[in-house]
């Protein structure tokens, strides 16, 4: 098992494989720095002389370090499935060897893969939690209502600046009101349906009130001719 101790900074119970034992650590909570205690052998994987005997350690794919363990509980972490082809064992006083070597059956893919990390703690589900986004998703809203649009009123305004732009109101409205429209519609703010039919009394629009403008210039400039 890994090394435990308690931080004296803050009090956390703090975690490190038996490799570490002895060096110089640092608290992830409140940075204090501490000294990895030494591995401290269960009584029952020492002899009477006190030398270790059936001591063995484990190290996962993951690079975490396990034991002493005796040989019949690494056995059943064997028979669990916590070992893997590519994990190492070793007796304590020994050397590293792959777990293949002592169980020849992993190189057959026997016993069924684990899940990663296989000795951590595993969280009960809550069936009735809010569902969870992954990191970086962002949620998309619905879109609300669009306000209606007005396509009808200005392509009718936009008529009647061509039939009867009576003081140009006709004609500057459906010009005005169009490009108003368009605009929200680009926002994202009115229904996008009526574009087409507001688009078409705009130019209706403006047609009729540049024609009202010329003809009023054309009249302006005959009476002055009349007159002179």
């Amino acid at each position: 098992m890994a090394i435990e101790s308690i931080c004296q900074g803050c009090g956390r119970k703090l975690r490190a494989a038996d490799e570490h034992a002895g060096k110089k650590a640092r608290c992830p909570q409140c940075r204090t720095i501490y000294t990895v205690p030494p591995v401290v052998m269960p009584s029952s994987f020492r002899d009477s002389g006190g030398t270790a005997a059936d001591a063995w350690y484990l190290k996962t794919d993951g690079g975490q370090t396990y034991g002493p363990v005796s040989r019949s509980e690494l056995d059943a972490w064997f028979n669990q499935g916590r070992l893997t082809a590519t994990s190492r064992v070793r007796q304590e006083g020994g050397i590293s060897q792959s777990a293949i070597e002592l169980y020849p059956s992993l190189a057959e893919g026997m016993p069924a893969q684990p899940q990663a990390n296989p000795f951590a703690e595993q969280k009960s589900s809550n069936p009735y939690a809010a569902p969870q986004h992954s990191e970086g998703h962002t949620a998309v809203q619905a879109a609300g209502p669009h306000a209606a649009h007005r396509g009808g009123m200005v392509l009718t305004l936009g008529i009647l600046s061509l039939c009867c732009n009576f003081c140009f109101i006709p004609g500057i409205c459906a010009w005005t009101m169009g490009r108003t429209d368009l605009q929200q519609m680009s926002a994202g703010r009115m229904d996008p349906s009526g574009r087409s039919t507001t688009q078409a009394g705009m130019v209706l629009g403006i047609i009729g009130t540049v024609i009202s403008t010329l003809a009023i210039i054309f009249q302006v400039l005959m009476a002055t001719a009349v007159a002179g």
